[in-house]
């Protein structure tokens, strides 16, 4: 079975906030995707996740909560 990739661009309002996102995304404990990468950009955090439909979909949830709480948190 060969892994599948996605790619999620998580929109932020200033360089200081995407670095707030991107510290954010580091700190996520037990994410079961094969790899992910994450690149911080003018306007936003590009996120790359690569393994199977399941383990994407499972740490897609938690990219999306953990940059939901930060998004609280620097607003």
């Amino acid at each position: 079975m060969s892994p599948n990739a996605v790619k999620i661009s998580l929109p932020c309002s200033s360089m200081q906030e995407c670095l707030e996102i991107a510290d954010a995304l580091t700190k996520i404990r037990g994410p079961k995707a094969s790899l992910i990468k994450h690149k911080v950009k003018k306007a936003s955090v590009e996120v790359t996740i690569v393994g199977s439909s399941t383990e994407i979909a499972l740490t897609k949830k938690q990219i999306i909560k953990a940059y939901n709480q930060a998004r609280k948190k620097s607003g």
